[in-house]
């Protein structure tokens, strides 16, 4: 219930980010944040990053809602295995929601409104934020429970 409470927090959030974007700035306005550093812009991604399949909106919808189904049973299939901490019902939130974000963006307009913009790197939005602390949750969580597993392996063996 609380991976689905934050998930739905970080759709909402996702969703009100990009939409007051859309209202309030028009193409390509830059909004300085951090003098030099980071700022507000409005830019529709129609493609992956680096413009992967740019022309081919759906595509990258449906091969996007799969990464997102398949990375749930997968995460499904680890909780079983081996429990759920606190790192891995934040990790599934965070891409489930943000990966949800994107997926609607990108059905209901065929693009992804970016907004986020540090110095010269490509533009993101709340939603690629979410992904990618998802991710890293997710890689640490496991490097973590497999270094307690080998840590336990270790210790078992002396006796």
């Amino acid at each position: 219930m609380k991976i689905a409470l934050l998930a739905a927090a970080i759709f909402a959030a996702d969703r009100t980010s990009k939409n007051l974007v859309e209202k309030k700035l028009s193409a390509y306005d830059k909004v300085e944040v951090i003098k030099n550093a980071v700022y507000i812009t409005k830019l529709r991604n129609r493609g992956a990053p680096y413009g992967l399949l740019s022309d081919r909106p759906k595509t990258l919808a449906a091969l996007t809602a799969v990464s997102v189904a398949l990375f749930s049973l997968e995460a499904a299939k680890r909780a079983k295995e081996y429990g759920s901490s606190g790192a891995f019902k934040f990790s599934i939130a965070c891409i489930i929601g943000g990966g949800a974000g994107n997926i609607y963006s990108r059905i209901k307009k065929g693009y992804v409104t970016d907004f986020l913009q540090i110095k010269s790197s490509p533009a993101f939005n709340v939603a690629d934020i979410s992904i990618l602390a998802g991710m890293c949750a997710f890689m640490g969580d496991i490097l973590i429970r497999r270094k307690i597993t080998k840590s336990a392996c270790l210790v078992t063996s002396h006796y």
